[in-house]
């Protein structure tokens, strides 16, 4: 690999300026609307590191803006169900003036995954698909290209691409994986609940939109609780597994373990 290695110079470009540079165009369910222009987007955050920023921001004394990003509209209810919600600020309000995260212990799991983007590793192995796979990379000035593994993954086993990406990437690839992980938790509970008719999304359209802007929206997970479809123990215990996911773990599965 000609010793490549991925390394932060806390320059500070991936905390500054973010309104639509984080962004990568994917494909978008028709059932899912984005309250936040791609123009506007910044970090996006998962339901359950709401109130962990909210108490760091009180704690730092920082005014901290966080709106809804990706919903659904429920015919069954009348919400607007949150899947994701975004950081409405031109610039992290928890960087520095010396480029340092207030907060880099319990940052987010997208700020962890960095330059890393929207990887969905775990999902490409567990579906066996078999087109090309894509590493997206962000804008940073230190990213490490690697063409021979985005353009022909199928010549590595998993334990292979897994054990190239740890090396380049280290604990930021850990970060991808945890940040994939929960993208699936999430992607799994959405499913479960539209199949047992607990959610009928609507197809957007005008009218739905009108309601997703008229609405307060709640978030997936909160929604499940209030229908005792789920516990907040259980979800507190699924939530907790992807954080417990180290980089022992990670090389239990390099090594084929």
């Amino acid at each position: 690999m000609g010793g490549l290695k991925f390394e932060c110079k806390m320059c500070g470009k991936c905390c500054r300026n973010m309104r639509g540079r984080t962004y990568r165009k994917y494909k978008v369910s028709p059932y899912i609307f984005m309250l936040t222009p791609p123009s506007l987007k910044t970090i996006g955050l998962f339901e359950w590191e709401l109130p962990a920023l909210e108490l760091h921001a009180k704690r730092l004394a920082i005014s901290l803006r966080i709106k809804p990003d990706n919903v659904i509209w429920d015919q069954n209810s009348k919400n607007a169900i949150a899947i994701t919600w975004n950081l409405d600020h031109d610039d992290c309000p928890f960087i520095s003036d010396k480029n340092k995260c207030k907060i880099y212990d319990y940052r987010p799991l997208v700020c962890q995954t960095y330059p890393l983007m929207a990887v969905g590793l775990l999902q490409y192995i567990n579906e066996r698909r078999r087109e090309p796979f894509e590493i997206g990379l962000a804008d940073c000035p230190n990213s490490v290209k690697l063409p021979f593994v985005e353009r022909t993954p199928l010549l590595f086993r998993p334990s292979s691409l897994f054990s190239t990406l740890f090396k380049v990437y280290g604990s930021t690839f850990l970060g991808a994986l945890r940040y994939d992980g929960a993208s699936i938790i999430i992607s799994e509970h959405l499913k479960k609940a539209v199949e047992n008719g607990i959610i009928h999304p609507a197809v957007i359209n005008k009218n739905a939109i009108k309601a997703i802007l008229r609405s307060k929206p709640v978030g997936l997970f909160e929604f499940l609780q209030s229908k005792d479809i789920i516990s907040k123990e259980s979800v507190e215990k699924e939530i907790q597994g992807i954080y417990n996911f180290t980089i022992k773990n990670l090389k239990k599965i390099i090594k084929g373990r």
